[in-house]
């Protein structure tokens, strides 16, 4: 069995799975397991801060937890203890268990398998776990649209089936369409914390509008989600005032249900132009209601949002 130091020379990377028990890594390990730290999902700052003022303030101990690292030597558990190590300039005592297949990154974590997001994050690299969560649940919203599939998450009830997506399945989408990353800023800067729909939904929208006219669909969100030059008389007025019900939690629409509004909405706008919802009560989609579909603006429909303020 290989010790600590010769282990150190290989840099962690070894074909024989071995378990050394309560080690104390120094800072000179534990500066080497976070150079092969190449890999992962991003570190949690929060708990980086709270483990470090643990360790400082004598509250750490060892409890048995291991740092995981593959045969190829990359660290596939561990970084945010070794990075408040680090941080706090202490040694980490805890078991070290090197040789692991790479494929075991994707079950660590108290037996549950790693959230997509941060699946999509490690692998797009430049990006926080926040954009990753956005882009993962937006992106699996377009494929449910595009194959037409229920946007109902609750598997098995009332006998509907949730279609659920890998993470490998939404990275493949992103990199076939990095437009949405540009997608992502502009969400992010044009409906901050004065919206009422979270920012998937709102990329996911966007993202199927532009398809048809990116300026369209911007003024179009604008006008429905922030009421941005709309009067009581306008034809978005009232799902805003939806908006600002289930915000102050005194609507009981399900979260489908605006959603599915909101593309009932863009597809009369985009038939007819502005002027085309007047009556409240043909407005709202139920979540079973029979698919629905976005549809290309009309170059009246085009025309009239150009005017929009």
């Amino acid at each position: 069995m290989a010790t600590l130091d010769e282990l150190l020379e290989l840099n962690f990377k070894t074909q024989q799975r071995t378990t050394l028990l309560e080690v104390h890594l120094t800072p000179i390990h534990i500066e080497k397991l976070l150079d092969i730290n190449t890999n992962n999902i991003p570190p949690v700052k929060t708990k980086i801060n709270l483990y470090s003022d643990h360790m400082i303030n004598g509250r750490w101990m060892y409890n048995g937890d291991c740092i995981r690292v593959s045969k190829s030597g990359v660290l596939l558990d561990g970084q945010n203890r070794l990075m408040a190590a680090q941080k706090a300039k202490m040694n980490l005592v805890c078991d070290l268990l090197v040789g692991l297949e790479d494929e075991a990154f994707n079950t660590i974590d108290q037996g549950r398998t790693r959230q997509k997001g941060h699946l999509v994050a490690r692998d797009l690299g430049d990006i926080t776990a926040t954009d990753a969560q956005t882009l993962t649940a937006a992106v699996t919203r377009i494929i449910k649209y595009q194959e037409k599939l229920s946007q109902v998450t609750t598997g098995g009830f009332e006998g509907k089936i949730a279609h659920k997506f890998t993470a490998p399945r939404v990275i493949e989408y992103i990199n076939q369409h990095p437009e949405l990353l540009d997608q992502l800023e502009v969400i992010k800067k044009e409906f901050g914390v004065r919206c009422n729909l979270n920012r998937a939904t709102l990329l996911y929208v966007y993202h199927i509008g532009s398809r048809y006219d990116a300026t369209y669909t911007l003024k179009f969100l604008r006008k429905a989600v922030l009421a941005i030059g709309l009067t009581g008389n306008e034809t978005l007025y009232f799902y805003h005032q939806c908006l600002n019900e289930f915000k102050a939690k005194q609507s009981n629409w399900t979260k489908a249900e605006f959603e599915h509004t909101l593309i009932k909405v863009w597809s009369k706008i985009a038939d007819k132009g502005l002027k085309a919802i007047t009556k409240k009560a043909h407005i709202k989609a139920k979540k079973d209601e029979e698919y629905l579909q976005f549809i290309a603006p009309t170059e009246q429909a085009l025309i009239e949002m150009s005017n929009a303020i």
